[in-house]
């Protein structure tokens, strides 16, 4: 006799010795003990977990004449017969390959009808099930519902929703989960006992956790490392045949992650690479191990979670302690689901893996939400991890342009913001408004005098703060200035918006820095009202008062800010005898000073009029000129020149 597979050899042929399905070999049990079969039966579930196996079983107690608590005896004539597929009330159909309307009709419909030959029931086992076509489902439909009083169908299929909803109706349906990995390593142990093959206990978990939930797929995997080994498996075996990575790589790559060791992923990969290990086969295994790790960290214990062996779990559990807390550990399984998907479609995935481990140990690098939120996290609990400067805030904040048709505000906080960054002065504080354009000098006296008297009053300097001159802390200290001054006085808040922030280390002093372009900002930001506001911000800052000066520095300014001067339209109009709309232009550094000292003019609330800047109601009530319209056919470039602007390209008449 040839040969015969383990899966075949050792399938089970009574309820009790299905491994994994209780719920279903119980139900079925009881109702083959009390008479109360149903008629038709769906089962599904992954492949290799015992539906077919199931199915042989119940139709072996409907037929078997020595059942016992609903249990075949399995050694009668009818049961080696059924086991052997030769019996003739027991028909197995595979819908694969007979999917259409005359399959069934020829197979069940026509056949149903004749009595049985030596049971009292015969039983269609359809495998595949959704494999029938819609012709057929429906031909079925009728015979399904109310089928003869003898005939008994169990279906079988691994994809449930492509069965009709129709058909579903009619049947009791049992669900096959995949099996365990304890007790797929235990069917092993006992497999391996009774063929007398020598195998540990780490390598028949190997194998069952690649069989993924099915036991046919589980004992295949045994029979060929039993030929692979030569009868003597051993875990090293399983892992160089199938291409797997073992326990304590995987221990050792957690507990590279936990400890943020970039250098170190690289050199364990390169081991993994030189091994011949598959790098899809690794990814899988990894994102299954911090998987139990990052349930044990939520959970704190086991609780049935994780399918372990006592000593995986106590190793998970100290790697679980590693990681900072389950949010490190959940951005790790983002990373690998990512991972996994991205390798199906690469060339070159050691590449990917790479970068994937170094992007799980520097969380600070990236600033998406489950990198900020692990960073967080990691503050919370006190865990080191190298500080990262923000992101500088720039110009482009929301700002109140200096310059507008109505007359800028001036703010001051309030007194009870004041009170929490100034030390409290004996001497009163100045209330001051919204003026008009008219008081505008007047505010500025106000506040002027108000900075003054607070400086006076306050304490000097105590300089406890030892400054630093990292760039990433200037810029973060400097981010927060600009803030507290934007809270303090919304309207001066562009006038430091393009400064840097410098430090003098001999004099532990800080140096406001502005560029030779923005020599209008650094005369501004010399005023009392201004030094005040950046003592009173800087206080907020370092929570006490800081020595500084402001400089005019040699850097270029960055790009221009949404207050920058650059920006602020003023209408120009274009010489011509024509009807024009005013055009708009920015106006250049050395026009914006003189726009803005004429706003602060105390004798009039209009910007001055210029020689080439006419009043709005001249240009309104201008009448158009006596001289006729010239002809239509006029070249464009010479309108252009008469217009006063610059040719841009000669166009043909």
């Amino acid at each position: 006799m040839s040969h015969q597979s383990l899966y075949r050899l050792y399938r089970p042929t009574t309820f009790e010795a299905v491994v994994g399905q209780s719920h279903i070999e119980r139900t079925l049990r009881n109702a083959v003990a009390t008479d109360s079969v149903a008629h038709a039966y769906l089962f599904s579930g992954p492949r290799g977990t015992g539906k077919t196996t199931t199915a042989r079983i119940l139709a072996a107690a409907l037929v078997c004449g020595h059942t016992k608590e609903g249990e075949p005896d399995g050694t009668c004539e009818q049961c080696q017969q059924i086991s052997e597929g030769r019996h003739p009330d027991i028909i197995e159909l595979d819908a694969a390959s007979q999917t259409g309307v005359d399959n069934v009709r020829e197979e069940i419909i026509n056949k149903m009808h004749l009595a049985t030959v030596h049971g009292k029931s015969k039983v269609y086992i359809i495998d595949e099930v959704h494999m029938l076509s819609k012709g057929a489902f429906n031909a079925l439909l009728k015979t399904l519902e109310e089928p003869p009083q003898q005939v008994i169908f169990i279906l079988c299929t691994t994809d449930p929703q492509k069965v009709l909803g129709t058909v579903r109706s009619r049947c009791q349906e049992f669900d096959f989960h995949p099996i365990s990995v304890g007790d797929i390593a235990g069917r092993l142990r006992y497999i391996v006992d009774a063929e007398n093959i020598k195998a540990e206990s780490a390598a028949l978990e190997l194998i069952a956790r690649h069989a993924a939930g099915g036991m046919r797929d589980a004992i295949t995997l045994l029979e060929q490392m039993s030929a692979y080994s030569g009868g003597n498996i051993t875990a090293r075996d399983v892992e160089d045949s199938m291409g797997g990575v073992s326990g304590d790589s995987l221990a050792e790559i957690m507990h590279i992650l936990a400890r943020r060791d970039t250098p170190a992923c690289f050199a364990w990969v390169a081991q993994q690479v030189s091994a011949g290990t598959d790098l899809v086969e690794l990814t899988r295994a990894l994102l299954d191990y911090a998987r139990d790790a990052y349930v044990l960290s939520v959970l704190g214990t086991d609780a049935g979670g994780v399918n372990r062996s006592s000593d995986d779990l106590q190793v998970l559990k100290e790697i679980a302690e590693a990681f900072s807390g389950p949010r490190q550990l959940e951005r790790l399984l983002d990373l690998l689901f990512d991972l996994s998907d991205k390798l199906r479609w690469s060339t070159e995935p050691r590449i990917l893996v790479e970068l994937t481990l170094v992007r799980a140990t520097n969380a600070q690098g990236e600033m998406n939400v489950e990198a900020l939120m692990e960073r967080i996290e990691c503050l919370e609990q006190g865990a080191s991890m190298p500080q990262v400067a923000p992101p500088a805030q720039t110009a482009t904040m929301t700002q109140q342009s200096p310059v507008s048709s109505s007359a800028p505000t001036v703010s001051t906080p309030s007194p009870a913001t004041t009170s929490e960054i100034v030390p409290p002065s004996d001497e009163p504080q100045v209330e001051t408004g919204s003026p008009a354009v008219s008081d505008m000098s007047i505010e500025d006296s106000s506040l002027e005098a108000s900075s003054t008297s607070e400086s006076l009053s306050a304490p000097s300097a105590s300089n406890n703060v030892s400054l630093s001159d990292d760039p990433a802390t200037l810029n973060r200290n400097w981010a927060e200035t600009l803030g507290h001054i934007r809270e303090m006085s919304p309207s001066r808040h562009p006038l430091f918006a393009d400064a840097r922030l410098k430090v003098n280390l001999d004099d532990q002093a800080l140096i406001v820095e502005f560029s030779q372009a923005d020599s209008f900002k650094y005369k501004q930001a010399k005023r009392a009202d201004n030094q005040g506001l950046l003592t009173k911000a800087f206080y907020a800052t370092y929570g006490q008062e800081i020595n500084f000066s402001v400089k005019q520095g040699e850097f270029e300014s960055s790009a221009p800010s949404a207050t920058s001067p650059a920006a602020v339209p003023v209408p120009v109009m274009a010489s011509s005898n024509y009807d024009q709309a005013p055009a708009y232009e920015p106006v250049p550094d050395s026009s914006y000073e003189e726009v803005v000292s004429d706003l602060t003019d105390t004798s009039t609330s209009e910007p001055a009029a210029t020689e080439s800047i006419p009043p709005a109601s001249v240009l309104e009530h201008t009448p158009p000129p006596d001289e006729p319209r010239r002809s239509g056919t006029l070249e464009v470039s010479t309108l252009l020149e008469e217009l006063g602007a610059t040719t841009i390209r000669e166009t043909s008449k």
